[in-house]
């Protein structure tokens, strides 16, 4: 049976999900925050970061990572090319576009977390993973400055692990166009082994209602 209340309704206490009907009339910023939840980028969808039309290569390029992955019992990962005795520090990239979804809570909190390392063996000089971003302004088509505050991280390590990149999230809002640029820059002295830099995940953390 449905009871009608004419007026406000103050609950000193708490409603379960199941009184609520789901077609009830609650906006979005009446909603509980979800702090940094998981966007998954999908490797695939990753660009050639000076040809943008291009998806990246099966193999990797002098300056573009390769999107490597035999068959179906494989998981597709991106790979630098080979930089064992490079003898100078050499950057691959990458480079995705992420719309800001209509749950992000304007003004929240936006990390990029990468998981990279090396193949074979790290670089005996140095092996570092580097992210830039920067907001399409949708009026002039141009691009503003680098909002990602961390810099370059260490992955000089055959052990995939997680890195955090934060971006400044003030004055952004649902809608606005991350474009995000990532690099693995490595120097290698030797000539021992094969130094082949790995990112085996991406993903975009953000704070959300809904």
């Amino acid at each position: 049976m449905s009871t009608t209340i004419e007026g406000d309704l103050i609950v000193n206490g708490s409603i379960s999900a199941q009184s609520i009907s789901s077609t009830a009339n609650i906006m979005r910023s009446s909603l509980e925050e979800d702090a940094l939840k998981t966007c998954t980028i999908n490797l695939a969808d990753i660009r050639v970061h000076d040809a943008v039309h291009t998806v990246l290569p099966g193999t990797p390029a002098t300056d573009d990572f390769g999107l490597v992955g035999t068959d179906y019992t494989s998981t597709p990962i991106l790979r630098t090319i080979d930089e064992d005795n490079n003898g100078a520090p050499h950057a691959v990239y990458g480079r995705f576009f992420f719309p800001l979804p209509v749950e992000y809570v304007s003004g929240g909190d936006i990390r990029i977390q990468i998981y990279a390392g090396y193949n074979t063996a790290a670089p005996d000089g140095s092996g570092d993973l580097d992210v830039e971003c920067k907001v399409w302004d949708v009026a002039s088509g141009a691009l503003g400055s680098d909002i990602c505050t961390t810099s370059a991280q260490d992955i000089s390590s055959t052990t995939i692990s997680a890195k955090t990149f934060v971006v400044t999230g003030t004055n952004r809002v649902a809608g606005d166009t991350l474009d995000i640029r990532f690099s693995i820059t490595t120097e290698d002295n030797t000539g021992a082994t094969v130094n082949i830099g790995e990112i085996t995940k991406i993903m975009v953390l953000l704070d959300v209602k809904g």
